[in-house]
């Protein structure tokens, strides 16, 4: 399977607001209750790209809104299939690397789909796996999760990732250097050979130089999208350095 080049995209959509990037009106007006009304760069890089259904990885400190870059575009595309998933299913996945980063890009999803029918689920380590069991019966728009808790729960069948459509992968860099590479194979390794979306994004700050690339693991319905990385540290001085495409 041939995989994507990097490409470097410096400028992106030169957008300066939510509508003109095309989500919908119903999350642009969440967004502006919230006081929100102008978009960072990391989001104006990021966000027009995920919504034609590029992967894309960002690169931008905390605090600059990397979780508003990749859950609005995402939250745009679940409001575009409406429907119930199925029970146990997962429509899109996000991984983080700590329940604390889970529990926080949770808690900034939750008031955009207020008063939606979309349901946003938090599974990770230190909580209660019976009760994380029982949640998932009903399946999920949305789950957040940690590599760990949910290779847990995938083993005790307590959900699936058969019907997942996007994935994003967030502080992937943090992710690789707390050992979950394996972790993150085995999960690519379930997801639909042909009809997933991955949605990959990266965010740093003042790092020393890495460069990664992961694949993920073939199935016997065929082999998984494939998942690629340049990671570029972020310098201190640098609110977002970049947003990057990677072509199918």
């Amino acid at each position: 399977m041939a995989y994507g080049r990097a490409v470097l995209c410096l400028k992106g959509y030169d957008l300066n607001l939510f509508e003109e990037m095309g989500l919908p009106g119903p999350l642009v007006k969440k967004l502006a209750l919230m006081g929100i009304t102008e978009p960072t760069p990391i989001q104006t890089h990021a966000i027009p790209f995920a919504l034609d259904g590029e992967d894309v990885m960002g690169l931008a400190q905390t605090g600059t809104g990397k979780t508003a870059a990749f859950g609005l575009p995402l939250l745009a595309k679940l409001m575009e299939e409406p429907g119930k998933p199925a029970p146990k299913a997962v429509r899109s996945l996000i991984l983080a690397p700590t329940r604390e980063l889970a529990g926080q890009i949770r808690d900034t999803l939750l008031p955009l789909v207020k008063d939606t029918p979309i349901k946003v689920a938090l599974v990770v380590g230190g909580a209660s796996i019976g009760a994380q069991i029982k949640r998932m019966q009903m399946g999920t728009d949305v789950l957040v999760a940690t590599p760990g808790r949910l290779l847990d729960l995938l083993d005790r069948r307590a959900l699936s990732l058969s019907d997942t459509r996007f994935l994003v992968l967030d502080e992937a860099d943090q992710m690789l250097d707390l050992g979950f590479i394996h972790a993150l194979r085995k999960i690519a390794g379930l997801l639909p050979s042909t009809n997933t979306r991955s949605v990959p994004t990266t965010s740093l700050t003042a790092r020393s130089p890495c460069r990664f690339r992961f694949r993920s693991t073939g199935t016997q319905r065929g082999t998984a999208p494939g998942i690629q990385f340049g990671v570029i540290p972020a310098r201190a001085s640098s609110a977002t350095r970049m947003a990057m495409r990677l072509p199918p």
